[in-house]
C-alpha cells in the first residue's frame, strides 16, 4: 500500500508546473500555508527536475543576485510533518534550478541566470551563460555538492575537496574545502523538488507498462552499519523497498547485484561469507555479477560448481542458493570460464497505471572489466584466470537475445564503472541499460546517444533504481525507454533504518532478524576493546606538503604493516585503506575495538617482509612516483622521501640523516640493508608505468623476500594489543608526512 501511495504523490507532483504548486492542509503545517515543494532525497533527483537548494542550518537558499564574487542568500521557510519536510515560502529572487546530466554521474544546475559555476580555485560562485567544467557538480552522501574540477595550489600542495558552502559570516554562498576541521552543516543542502520541466513526458511514461529494477553493488558483506551506538539496518531497508515493488509477485520487479558481495565487513569475514549468502537468498536476487573480491579466498569460496552463489550454511538459514553468477568475458587457461553463463533471460510482468499486466522478457548479460590488477596474483592470474573484454561479442549477444531469445529489453550487468562501459558499448548496440559497480560511487546518467547507466555506492549505502517502460503493440511488449533512473541514498535515510516500532514498515523483518542473528554471533569480537586513539585517522584529509600522498589513516596502517613484518619501512596502497576513524564531536579520544582492526584489514592479505639495499629502496620510491606506482606504493612511513616533478630528490632516515640527495649517496649507505613491509597484494601486482614494472614482483621470487606468513588482520591484532598494553591503552598515530612534495633543505628533521 505504501508503494502505491508514493506513486500517487509522485503523479500529483508531476502535474505541477513552476508557477502552480501543490497545496494542502497537512498535520504540523498551518492550514493557510501553501506547500510549494517537498523535500527529495538527493539520489531521487532526475534530469529535468526543478529544485530549490536549501541550507538547513541557515534556512536560506541561493539568490539570483551576486554578492561580489559570490552569490547572495534568500530566506526560505520549511515545515515538517511526521513523514515529510516541505517548503512553504521562498523569496522572489530565489534561484530555482533545473537539473541536467553532465555525464559521468555529474549534474548541471541551471536557473534563469545561467549555470551554477564555481571559480576554478574555489571561494567564488557565479552563473555562467555556457557550462564549464566548474559547472559540473557531484552529489555526495545525498547532501553535499562537490565540484571535482575545482582545485587550489599553495606552495607544493594542491587541494581538491571543494563543495558548495554557505558562509555565515559574510551571508553569501561560495565554494570552499570541506576538510576534517570544517563545519559540515555549512556544506549540507536539502533539495526541494518543484516538479519536472516536462510534466507531459512524465504523464506519458505513467501510461506505459513499467517494470521496476533495483541494483546493489559492492556491498562488501555489509548487512548493517555498526559504527554507531545502534545498528543501522541498511540491507533490510533496501529489501523492504524491493518487497514493496514485488507486492503482487516476484515477477513484478528485477533485483540484481554488480559484484563484490561478501568480502569486507567483520561479521561477513568471520562467518565465512555466510551472512550475505543468506541475505541474498532471502531477498530473491535474480542474478549477480562476478566482482574481483569474489576471488579473494579462491573462486570456489564464492561460486558453486553449477555457477550459482554458494549454498548457505549459516545456522538457522541453511539451504540451496540458486542465484546465477553472470560473467561473459572470463577465461580459465585460455578457455571460456562458464559460471551461471554469459547471460540470463528473466520472465517478468510489467504493469500500467490501471493495474493491467503485460508479460515481458528481460535479457541480463554479465560482464567484468579488466580487474585482474585488483586481485591477488595467486588467486587470479596465477591460477590461470584472465579477462578478455570483447565489445563486439557483447553486442552480438545482446542482438541475439532480442532477435532469437525473444527478449523485449537487454540489461548489461558489469563489475566496472557504468559510465565507461556505457560509452564503450557505442552507438549500434541492442543494450538498453548499463548497470555498473567497482568504483564505489553513485552514478546516474546518459551517454550522448541516450543510453542510461546506473551504479550505486558501496557498503549498502545506496541502491540504483529505474523502471523499464514498455508499450503494448500488436499484442506484445515493445520496449519504450528507461524512466525514473536514479541512485537512492540509504544513509541519507538512516533515521528510517533503525529498529523502532515507527520504522516497522520501512525494514524487511526477515533481514532484520538475520542481521541480529549475525551480529549476535560476533558480538564478543565487535565489543572487545584493544585501546584508544586521541586523534582522527582519516583517509582523504591529506597532510600538508605531501602532495596528496600522506594521510593520518595511511600513516597508521603503513606503520602497522611495518610492525607486523618486523620492518623499518611500511607501504600501504590507497585501495587498502577501507575505513576512517574520526573522533566524535566533542570527544578527545576514540576506542578501538577488535572489530575496527578487522575492518581496517578486511582482505586477509599476508604481509611480506623484504630485505633490500638502500639503492633498491630508491628504485621502489622511484616507481612509487609513476602513475601506477602511485596506486600501489601510495603511502609510507619509516623514511622521508622528498620529491619534485615525479623524481626523488632526497631520502632522509627516521633519525633525520639525509643519505641520498640529487643522485648522490652518502658514503656507505648505498649497499646498506633495510627491511620493508608490504601486503602480498602490493608485492604481487605488476602494474607497469612509464616502462617501469613493480620491482617487488621480481624481488618476491628472490632471497630478498624474508617472510610472508602472517595474515594482516591477525598481525595487526597482535601488534596493537602489545602497544596498548605497553602504553596504558594508548595507540599512537603518526601525523607527519613521509612523502614530501618539495626539495630537501639541509638540517631538516
Amino acid at each position: 500500500m505504501k508503494k502505491s501511495l508514493r506513486r500517487l504523490l509522485a503523479a500529483a507532483a508531476a502535474l505541477c508546473c513552476v508557477t502552480v504548486f501543490l497545496s494542502a492542509f497537512i498535520r504540523d503545517v498551518r492550514a493557510e500555508e501553501t506547500i510549494l515543494a517537498e523535500r527529495a532525497e538527493g539520489g531521487e533527483l532526475l534530469p529535468g527536475d526543478r529544485v530549490v537548494l536549501v541550507c538547513d542550518a541557515a534556512r536560506n537558499t541561493l539568490s539570483l543576485e551576486a554578492a561580489g564574487t559570490r552569490l547572495a542568500s534568500v530566506a526560505v521557510t520549511t515545515a515538517e510533518t511526521p513523514t515529510r519536510r516541505v517548503l512553504t515560502e521562498i523569496g522572489e529572487r530565489a534561484a530555482v534550478f533545473e537539473v541536467g546530466s553532465a555525464g559521468g554521474g555529474l549534474m548541471y544546475l541551471r536557473c534563469e541566470k545561467g549555470y551554477l559555476t564555481s571559480s576554478e580555485t574555489g571561494n567564488g560562485l557565479y552563473y555562467a551563460a555556457e557550462p564549464a567544467d566548474q559547472s559540473k557538480w557531484q552529489l555526495q552522501e545525498g547532501k553535499y555538492l562537490y565540484n571535482p574540477f575545482v582545485s587550489y595550489t599553495s606552495g607544493k600542495n594542491t587541494y581538491r575537496d571543494y563543495c558548495l558552502e554557505y558562509y555565515n559570516a559574510g551571508n553569501y554562498f561560495s565554494t570552499w574545502g570541506k576538510r576534517a576541521d570544517a563545519d559540515p552543516s555549512a556544506f549540507a543542502f536539502s533539495f526541494y523538488r518543484l516538479g519536472n520541466s516536462d510534466p507531459e513526458e512524465k504523464i506519458a511514461a505513467d501510461e506505459s507498462y513499467t517494470l521496476p529494477l533495483f541494483e546493489t553493488s559492492d556491498v562488501h558483506g555489509t548487512l548493517a552499519d555498526t559504527s554507531g551506538e545502534e545498528p543501522v539496518y541498511l540491507l533490510a531497508y533496501i529489501s523492504d523497498k524491493v518487497k514493496d515493488a514485488r507486492e503482487n509477485g516476484d515477477d513484478r520487479a528485477i533485483l540484481l547485484d554488480g559484484g563484490d558481495i561478501h568480502q569486507g565487513s567483520t561479521p561477513s569475514n568471520l562467518l565465512d561469507w555466510q551472512p550475505l549468502s543468506a541475505a541474498y537468498r532471502l531477498m530473491g536476487y535474480d542474478a549477480v555479477a562476478l566482482g574481483n573480491h569474489e576471488f579473494d579466498r579462491g573462486i570456489a569460496f564464492a561460486v558453486d560448481a553449477d555457477g550459482t552463489m554458494k549454498d548457505c550454511a549459516l545456522e538457522g538459514y541453511e539451504g540451496e542458493n540458486r542465484i546465477p553468477v553472470l560473467v561473459s568475458d572470463l577465461y580459465l587457461n585460455g578457455e571460456k570460464a562458464v559460471f551461471g553463463g554469459d547471460y540470463l533471460i528473466l520472465d517478468k510482468t510489467a504493469v500500467n497505471a490501471d493495474g493491467e499486466t503485460l508479460p515481458v522478457r528481460i535479457g541480463v548479460i554479465g560482464f567484468a572489466g579488466n580487474y585482474a590488477s585488483s586481485i591477488r596474483y595467486e588467486r587470479f592470474s596465477g591460477a590461470g584466470y584472465s579477462i578478455v573484454p570483447d565489445m563486439e561479442s557483447l553486442k552480438e549477444t545482446a542482438e541475439w537475445l532480442e532477435k532469437e531469445g525473444g527478449c523485449d529489453a537487454t540489461v548489461l550487468l558489469a563489475h566496472e564503472e557504468a559510465s565507461e562501459i556505457a560509452e564503450a558499448v557505442g552507438e549500434d548496440s541492442a543494450i538498453d541499460l548499463v548497470l555498473g559497480g567497482h568504483t564505489h560511487r553513485n552514478l546516474a546518467g546518459q551517454t550522448e546517444r541516450g543510453l542510461w547507466y546506473l551504479e550505486p555506492a558501496a557498503n549498502g549505502s545506496a541502491y540504483a533504481y529505474c523502471e523499464l517502460a514498455f508499450d503494448l503493440r500488436d499484442g506484445g511488449a515493445v520496449f519504450r525507454k528507461v524512466t525514473r533512473a536514479q541512485t537512492v541514498s540509504v544513509t541519507a535515510a538512516a533515521a528510517k533504518c533503525r529498529k523502532t516500532p515507527a520504522n516497522a514498515e520501512e525494514l524487511d523483518a526477515d533481514i532484520v532478524k538475520l542481521t541480529d542473528t549475525v551480529l549476535e554471533a560476533v558480538s564478543d569480537i565487535l565489543k572487545q576493546q584493544i585501546g584508544y586513539i586521541t586523534g582522527s585517522a582519516l583517509r582523504y584529509a591529506y597532510l600538508p606538503e605531501s602532495g596528496e600522498r600522506a594521510t593520518s589513516a595511511g600513516n597508521w596502517q603503513a606503520s602497522i604493516i611495518a610492525r607486523i613484518a618486523g620492518a623499518d619501512i611500511g607501504f600501504v596502497n590507497n585501495g587498502g585503506l577501507r575505513v576512517d576513524f574520526p573522533l566524535a564531536e566533542g570527544r578527545d579520544r576514540r576506542e578501538i575495538s577488535l572489530s575496527d582492526i578487522y575492518a581496517m584489514f578486511p582482505f586477509d592479505n599476508k604481509i611480506y617482509c623484504f630485505e633490500l639495499t638502500w639503492e633498491e629502496l630508491l628504485a621502489a620510491l622511484t616507481y612509487s612516483l609513476t602513475e601506477n606506482g602511485w596506486t600501489l606504493l601510495s603511502q609510507m612511513v619509516g623514511v622521508d622521501c622528498y620529491y619534485t616533478d615525479g623524481k626523488v630528490n632526497a631520502i632522509v632516515t627516521a633519525d633525520g640523516e639525509a643519505v641520498y640527495r640529487n643522485g648522490e649517496w652518502k658514503e656507505g649507505w648505498k649497499e646498506k640493508k633495510i627491511r620493508v613491509g608490504v601486503s602480498d597484494f602490493v608485492a604481487t601486482t605488476n602494474r607497469v608505468s612509464w616502462g617501469m614494472p613493480n620491482p617487488f614482483c621480481a624481488w618476491a621470487e628472490t632471497e630478498r623476500l624474508v617472510s610472508c606468513d602472517t595474515v594482516d588482520c591477525e598481525g595487526a591484532r597482535e601488534v596493537l594489543t602489545a602497544e596498548a598494553e605497553a602504553n596504558g591503552g594508548y595507540l599512537a598515530i603518526d601525523t607527519k608526512p613521509h612523502y614530501i612534495n618539495r626539495a630537501y633543505t639541509d638540517g631538516e628533521r
